[in-house]
């Protein structure tokens, strides 16, 4: 059987090798955020620049940043293959479908912080009590 390499091996500045068009995987995204981590606290009066922690784990200042918003606003990182199946879902939501304001993403991540096993029809019901937006579960 032959085997088919079509993926094209790129060099980014800072050294660390990527597949154009491919997505990091889980464990490089959280190898990132190790990086941010060491790097913010061995300095705690200084948090890292984001080009810091792009040389530190040899990725793109872009990528970096990414994952560095991903912490401050989420508190985590999120799986690719989530997001992918996310992406998914929300071009098959059609007509209608409504997107969460940053407000109402703030405030669910508060519902999860009190109660992590709460169930996502209590998250929409939530939401419905507290800003009247009406939102489906996948």
């Amino acid at each position: 059987m032959k085997e088919k390499f079509d993926a094209i091996v790129v060099t980014n500045n800072n050294g660390g090798l990527f597949v154009k068009g491919k997505r990091y995987s889980h464990v490089k995204k959280l190898e990132v955020a190790n990086k941010f981590f060491e790097l913010f606290v061995s300095n705690l009066e200084n948090p890292p620049t984001v080009k810091a922690v792009a040389k530190s784990a040899k990725v793109s200042a872009f990528f970096a940043r990414k994952i560095m918003n991903e912490i401050k606003i989420l508190g985590d990182i999120v799986d690719p293959s989530i997001i992918k199946k996310y992406q998914r879902t929300k071009n098959k939501c059609g007509k209608g479908s409504v997107k969460l304001e940053l407000r109402d993403r703030k405030y669910i991540l508060v519902l999860r912080t009190e109660k992590p096993e709460r169930p996502n029809y209590n998250y929409v019901q939530e939401l419905y009590k507290k800003y009247d937006k009406k939102v489906h579960t996948y």
